[in-house]
């Protein structure tokens, strides 16, 4: 891991923005237990009063929350745990704003089916050539025209109430491209109210199945879909690119983001990126830490009622290619001691032997860790550490020899047990501040 001078060099140099200005205080000294716990208190305030009105049956829509990242995010293990937890508390509402139609081979969205037939056409921002619009779920759906559909099932047994298509702006197409079909459980939908790109329906309560037809001559793109209900409760999604970084993010329209955080008005916004940046040995650190702080800023800036929390990337390790013989899955981990990581390319990648013949975790991921843990701090935003949660460096090699395994053999996944039983250690950590916060409101 960097040393704790350099990490704070990167950061304030990399990232120092007006409102940081005095951000170099908070690097003379270590905050004491007292300071650090009234800070995390603090930065999760925005979600902790919207939690708060929603117990006392002062608001009737739902309380949103979302989180964004990688492949961790995009397999909805992880988040859809955590929407478990915030539901069985807090109320259910539904799902909430979807990628439109099947961005990624086995995809399987907790609480609604979704299938697609017909000429569609996937984009995604991963793609660096591929043409824009996108937004917040960093996908778009293009249609060829008649016949292609898309059908979209709750598995709730309250299903919904409200459904929302997000059309990506027609840049004044003349005649304008027609609008598809919409039904409702088989019947035709009802004339939609317009916010932003969103066109709005209100769907009989109930609702269980949502069919879009494209019209003919229908040529704009879908950005997203929302499937929920209008009640109090809990709205938790999940926006994630399998093999992103936050940089994915320069790929969005800035103005659809905003309109976008806008109709969400989202109380919670989770951001975990950095694995695959922890991959990456030629991470320029100081590009890191200005790329993470911009972009994540970004959202902070359009959604300034929610709490950010930075989920720092989780244990991963990678073995030592070249090494000879067989049987990597059986040997030890260890982490890289500071020789390691000064000889790093000489011992491990060029023609590793003995003790480098081993997993352990990759040399920019500590880093990416740091500098995300630093930021959060000059932020205001709160930092949770996934590998603390498990068990440190090589936590992820222990989780793949356990029985049951709470890790793939990759080194880099976990299994839905583990993304479980993290999410509620996550959400314990939020809990329990929020208890404290709540104590402190009685007591005024």
């Amino acid at each position: 891991m960097l040393p704790a001078l350099l990490a704070s060099v990167l950061i304030l140099a990399g990232c120092q923005s007006a409102q940081d200005a005095g951000a170099s205080s908070l690097f003379a000294r270590t905050p004491s237990v007292a300071e650090t716990e009234e800070a995390s208190v603090k930065s999760l305030v925005p979600l902790f009063k919207a939690l708060q009105t929603l117990e006392a049956g002062k608001t009737a829509g739902p309380v949103v929350a979302i989180q964004i990242g990688d492949s961790h995010t995009a397999n909805d293990a992880f988040s859809g745990r955590m929407r478990e937890l915030f539901q069985e508390r807090f109320g259910a509402a539904g799902r909430g704003l979807l990628p439109p139609g099947v961005p990624f081979k086995h995809y399987k969205p907790a609480l609604v089916t979704v299938g697609q037939t017909g000429p569609w056409t996937f984009h995604s921002s991963f793609k660096p050539r591929t043409p824009g619009p996108f937004g917040l779920t960093g996908f778009r759906l293009s249609s060829a025209g008649p016949g292609a559909t898309l059908t979209l099932e709750s598995t709730e047994p309250e299903g919904i109430d409200r459904f929302a298509m997000e059309v990506a702006p027609d840049d004044g197409a003349v005649p304008p491209p027609e609008p598809p079909e919409v039904r409702f459980d088989g019947q035709p939908a009802a004339q939609p109210s317009v916010e932003g790109p969103f066109r709005v329906f209100a769907p009989p309560a109930g609702t269980r199945r949502v069919q879009i037809h494209a019209a003919e001559g229908f040529g704009a793109d879908l950005l997203s879909l929302v499937m929920e209900r209008r009640r109090p409760g809990v709205v938790y999604e999940n926006q994630g690119i399998i093999g992103a970084t936050v940089a994915v993010e320069k790929r969005w329209e800035a103005d659809l983001v905003h309109a976008e955080l806008a109709f969400r008005k989202p109380s919670l916004i989770v951001v975990a990126y950095g694995t695959n940046e922890g991959f990456n040995d030629g991470l320029d650190p100081q590009d890191y830490a200005t790329t993470f702080d911009r972009q994540v800023g970004a959202l902070a800036a359009a959604a300034p009622q929610a709490a950010i929390v930075i989920a720092g990337p989780p244990d991963a390790n990678r073995y030592s290619e070249g090494c000879p013989g067989t049987g990597k899955a059986r040997k030890a981990c260890a982490p890289l001691s500071a020789e390691d990581r000064a000889n790093h390319a000489a011992r491990f990648l060029d023609k590793p032997t003995g003790e480098a013949c081993r997993w352990h975790p990759p040399p920019k991921l500590s880093v990416v860790r740091e500098i995300q843990r630093r930021i959060a701090t000059v932020r205001g935003w709160f930092f949770w550490d996934w590998e603390a949660a498990m068990g440190g460096a090589c936590g992820i090699h222990d989780w793949v020899h356990r029985d049951p395994p709470l890790a793939l053999d990759d080194h880099v996944h976990l299994r839905a047990a583990g993304y479980r039983l993290t999410a509620d250690a996550l959400f314990r950590e939020l809990m329990g501040r929020y208890e404290r916060y709540q104590g402190r409101q009685v007591s005024r």
